[in-house]
């Protein structure tokens, strides 16, 4: 089985150097240096670093130490936006990988290679007769007469591998080439023949146990593996997690990683499956009477809780990242514009920056009534909600966690009105010839589509072809959204739009979700103190006059020509107002879905934004108020910074006030401000500024809040840009007044 290494036109084979690294400013240099100083062909090898999210300046230290290497691409950055962990991280590598790629060595950022490293590697390779990893002896880096690794002993039967050379001395046991059944992951020459036979690694155990995984795998395979102790690395131990969690985060992920292990290795109830169960389990016995009785020697105290938490977690295939150093908090965002999406992404700044686990659910309306998306609520007759703000969102959320373009161009994808869409849309799910067309933005869309992954192509599908049962309906396309046509389609379908956001959700494995105030289909319109009618929220969102909102009003359906006629032969306001509180209709009842995502939450935020459209309508949502009152979590209200036409001449306690009128569901209810509201948070105005909200301190500590934060937390001082939040300011806020109440 041995695959041909041989050197094709007398060249040395290629190498792609894996290096993967999380907050490792302090150390970075000299590993990237050891690669790049290898006695071995330049052209032959490439040095790519993988940065998990490093918060520390990794990644920007990087850059500025190797620019030179950078810009002629032997050294190559990928950045992720998450943390991918080990595994992750040579999964995300293969895809930027040269072309020409033989082996990847796979090290880890605390390792230092021997300048000779690679060839030895290759050494071992050409004289042996298997094609398996090829592996080195590893020192430790500040006593390198010590050996930290060399390989094991894999057993098919038990829980403990034997690790070879460990903290032994170097001798004469530990110099000649040898197969083992594993050699150390921390620095491993990878061949392209295994990734081809076996595959690759599983990110689902994100640390420890992925290589052991992958070479365990390849020993069923028939390869066998290479240990070369001229293949020398240097491994700083002081490092990483031993700098800053100690054990916790190795023991939680090794013992969750050998259970995950043996779930995927045996078959299940197998006598291998209780044997090695058996081992595991005479393993976490010996380890807890160790603890226990060793635990003030030792300082191993904290360590039980994440010994029971990998073990139970290993048991129950709980995969992926798992954050293991701070309480998973549940924030929810009662939002709908910009400002909601301002904080969602603050919110994951702050996560990234501080290693906080989190999640966010969006609480919005679904009563978005604009150009594009009213002209396909009424395409279907009315019975679906509106799809924009749930499909900004989404978008918003995507590009915070992932890169994949044909996703963000699934977004992007607008269709103009001279396009014959349905033909173009019939030809993709009945699979004929494609629609040929010069029109680049005809191309833009059928490329976009074609590489969509395959749970989302699913979805999209579903929708088309039941968009595509109306299709005698004329419908006029108008710089339309596409992903709008695929949320709407979807909803009717599934009857229900919150139906339709969980399946969109999942088949783009998004990490947040939104939930509906109510599923039950609703429209807003709103009167104006001079006694304008905005008969939709189009109307409300594009109101730009002197006359301020006075009040905004829900219906099941919108209001129709004759409505408007008659509104507008009413000669007086007062008349006006009781002819539209007639034309309203009573308020839905809060879905499930919210009310329990408001019980859950550790953290509530009111934030700021366009009140009459977006957030007013999802306040005056029935029986919400009296969940707020009871939930623990602490509420936050952001208030605007600048006034319009919705609230002009507000103060901060007058913002709170209107917004606290339309929670009790316009006066029917009648909690008081602090039974709704524990903190605000306003941005301090400059002085002699009347279109910022005024801060009254006064009339705010009538309120009788348990907090109010007044701090510049205006983005820029730009004329031009005035009003903008700084996300990562409030978030900071928030989270300093979260982590001092339970300290």
């Amino acid at each position: 089985m041995r695959w041909d290494i041989k050197l094709k036109n007398n060249l040395l084979p290629f190498i792609s150097i894996v290096i993967a690294s999380f907050n490792r400013k302090d150390i970075i240099e000299e590993s990237i240096k050891s690669t790049l100083n290898q006695q071995y062909k330049e052209d032959r090898f490439e040095v790519i670093l993988v940065d998990n999210n490093s918060s520390d300046g990794t990644i920007e230290e990087v850059n500025k130490l190797f620019k030179k290497e950078i810009n002629n691409r032997k050294l190559k950055i990928v950045s992720l936006n998450y943390n991918s962990g080990s595994s992750g991280s040579c999964i995300e590598a293969i895809k930027f990988l040269d072309s020409r790629w033989e082996y990847v060595l796979k090290m880890d950022e605390d390792i230092v290679l021997d300048s000779k490293c690679l060839i030895e590697m290759i050494n071992a390779a050409k004289t042996s007769i298997y094609d398996g990893m090829i592996g080195g002896k590893v020192f430790f880096y500040k006593n390198r007469k010590k050996i930290h690794a060399v390989g094991s002993h894999l057993s098919p039967w038990f829980a403990i591998s034997k690790g070879i050379g460990v903290n032994k001395s170097d001798n004469e046991v530990y110099q000649n080439i040898k197969t083992l059944d594993g050699v150390s992951g921390c620095m491993v020459l990878i061949p392209r023949s295994i990734y081809e036979k076996v595959g690759w690694f599983d990110n689902d155990y994100f640390l420890y146990y992925d290589d052991h995984d992958l070479m365990y795998k390849s020993l069923k395979k028939g390869f066998r593996h290479i240990f070369n102790p001229k293949a020398i690395g240097y491994h700083d131990t002081s490092t990483g997690n031993k700098r800053k969690y100690a054990n916790s985060k190795w023991l939680y992920y090794s013992t969750r990683g050998s259970l995950l292990f043996l779930n995927k290795n045996f078959k299940k109830y197998s006598i291998q499956y209780f044997i090695y169960l058996l081992s595991h389990n005479c393993k976490f016995i010996f380890g807890l009477f160790f603890i226990l009785f060793y635990s003030k020697i030792f300082n191993y105290k904290i360590n039980l809780h994440y010994y029971f938490l990998g073990y139970f977690h290993g048991l129950k295939n709980i995969t992926g990242y798992y954050n293991i150093d701070t309480k998973k908090l549940n924030i929810l965002l009662i939002s709908g514009g910009s400002g909601g999406l301002q904080l969602g992404n603050g919110i994951y700044n702050y996560s990234k920056k501080f290693n906080q686990n989190f999640s966010i659910t969006h609480l919005i309306n679904a009563y978005d009534d604009g150009k594009s998306t009213g002209a396909i609520r009424e395409f279907f007759k009315s019975k679906i909600l509106g799809p924009s703000d749930i499909r900004k969102i989404h978008e918003n959320i995507y590009k915070n966690h992932y890169s994949n373009k044909s996703i963000i161009d699934f977004f992007k994808i607008r269709i103009n009105i001279d396009i014959d869409f349905n033909k173009i849309l019939k030809q993709i799910t009945t699979k004929t010839n494609l629609f040929e067309s010069n029109d680049t933005n005809i191309k833009y869309f059928l490329n976009a589509f074609n590489n969509l992954p395959m749970e989302i192509k699913k979805l999209n599908i579903i929708a088309i072809n039941h968009y595509l049962k109306f299709e005698t309906i004329n419908f006029s396309y108008n710089d339309f959204s596409y992903a709008n046509l695929i949320y709407a389609s979807l909803a009717d379908f599934y009857g229900s739009m919150q139906i339709a956001e969980e399946k969109i959700r999942n088949a783009l494995n998004l990490p947040s979700k939104v939930v509906l105030n109510s599923d039950v289909n609703g429209f807003i319109f709103a009167l104006t103190e001079n006694g304008t009618l905005l008969h939709n929220e189009e109307k409300i969102v594009n109101y730009d006059q002197l006359s301020p909102i006075y009040e905004v009003f829900y219906k099941k359906e919108p209001l129709t020509k004759n409505d408007i006629t008659k509104f507008n032969s009413l000669l007086n306001f007062e008349e006006k107002k009781f002819y539209l509180k007639q034309k309203s209709d009573s308020l839905p009842i809060i879905s499930e879905i919210a009310s329990k995502s408001l019980l859950d939450a550790d953290i509530i935020i009111f934030s700021p934004g366009t009140q009459h459209s977006s957030l007013y309508p999802t306040y005056f949502t029935k029986n919400l108020c009296k969940i707020l009152s009871k939930t623990n979590a602490m509420k936050f209200f952001i208030t605007n910074i600048i006034e319009d036409n919705e609230i002009p001449k507000f103060s901060a306690s007058d913002q709170i006030r209107q917004a606290v009128y339309y929670l009790n569901e316009k006066n029917k209810m009648s909690f008081k401000e602090n039974q709704l509201i524990d903190i605000i948070i306003s941005n301090k105005p400059p002085d002699n500024n009347d279109k910022y909200l005024s801060i009254n301190l006064k009339s705010l500590e009538q309120l009788n809040l348990k907090k109010y934060i007044i701090e510049k937390v205006e983005k820029t001082n730009d004329i031009n840009k005035k009003g903008i939040h700084d996300e990562n300011k409030i978030v900071s806020l928030i989270f300093d007044s979260y982590n001092s109440k339970w300290k």
